[in-house]
């Protein structure tokens, strides 16, 4: 198959040019719509004094390097003002947000899978290396062997060969493979949670698990769809299904972020400060031995017992996962070291 050198003037078929615009508009819609949305949870971001976290930085990432591959998509397809010349220099910028929006929204998916496995070592360095590894192989795969076409004056980026196993089809297979690794790992670790037939935790397991699946299959369908349009020898609609991914990323990424930080919200450690602490007297044991049995005064006990230190044994923390007022608290007992 010959390749269309950069800025190829060309024709395409009626129903590819309305395919096209029906979905670059209808991905610029969503992604308004979404914005507008979640605006005031970003201001309630900035505002909190948790401003140096990795979730806010994550977030402001994935937001702005969605709304710029956008732009960048959307302005080559509708601009009808582009020479040869300018197109040549505008058509990579598309393609270079694509690969940091990927970047950003796979290391969401990292982290969240990495904190789900409990920090586990092997599971750290797993998804250090498939992270690398998938993102190189996109890169490559995203810039290399591309091409321009103009049709009607606009600037759309092409693949000269779709059926090739590093044409830009193969990114989204990449993509798709790296969220199914993912949560195939997170899904493990979830399954795995000791929790009782009884016990309120099996609902909080069920809500990550099905938000998790959710999520990948909403994100492979617009993979698949793009795997496909990528791999159709008409170039004008090749780029048509990227903005629609880029909508899809965008919103699916954010929404992720939102969902843990209200759940990291809705969570708590549960601490009782000492001096608000209820306990029978006879559990009550000082360093230098002394017990204040049943019979002591608390007050005087304490007030007996001087500059002794109260030695406190954590044996186990409570998570609560907060409910509606009449509801039963959910309680996850983890394991912890001894504290003294």
């Amino acid at each position: 198959m010959s390749v269309l050198p950069p800025g190829t003037v060309t024709t395409a078929s009626k129903g590819g040019i309305v395919v096209a615009t029906n979905l670059h508009v209808v991905s610029l819609s969503v992604a308004a719509y979404d914005y507008l949305l979640t605006l005031p949870y970003e201001f309630q971001l900035y505002r909190s004094s948790d401003r140096k976290r990795l979730g806010l930085i994550l977030f402001i990432l994935i937001r702005y390097s969605s709304m710029l591959v956008l732009i960048f998509s959307n302005v080559g397809f509708f601009d009808t003002h582009f020479s040869r010349k300018s197109c040549g220099q505008y058509y990579l910028l598309a393609p270079i947000f694509k690969i940091i929006q990927v970047m950003v929204s796979q290391a969401i998916l990292g982290f969240r899978t990495y904190y789900i496995a409990r920090r586990n070592v092997w599971v750290r360095w797993f998804i250090l290396s498939l992270y690398f590894t998938i993102v190189g192989f996109q890169s490559f795969a995203c810039l290399a062997n591309r091409t321009t076409v103009t049709i009607d004056g606009n600037c759309i980026v092409a693949s000269p060969h779709p059926e090739s196993p590093f044409s830009t089809w193969s990114f989204h297979l990449a993509a798709t493979l790296f969220d199914l690794l993912t949560l195939s790992i997170s899904t493990v670790y979830l399954l795995n949670l000791k929790t009782s037939e009884t016990s309120h935790t099996s609902r909080l397991v069920k809500r990550f698990l099905y938000y998790g699946l959710g999520n990948f299959l909403a994100l492979t369908a617009a993979n698949v769809v793009n795997m496909i349009m990528f791999r159709n020898p008409d170039r004008s609609i090749q780029s048509s299904g990227a903005s629609l991914n880029y909508a899809v990323t965008w919103i699916l990424s954010q929404r992720l972020l939102i969902y843990l930080h209200a759940s990291i919200e809705q969570a708590s450690v549960v601490v009782t400060p000492i001096r608000m602490m209820r306990v029978a007297p006879s559990e009550v044991h000082f360093s230098g031995g002394t017990t204040m049995d049943s019979t002591d005064n608390p007050t005087s006990s304490l007030e007996h017992a001087g500059d002794r230190c109260l030695q406190v044994h954590v044996e186990r923390t409570l998570i609560i996962d907060l409910k509606p007022e009449g509801k039963e608290p959910v309680e996850i007992e983890t394991e912890t070291p001894d504290a003294v």
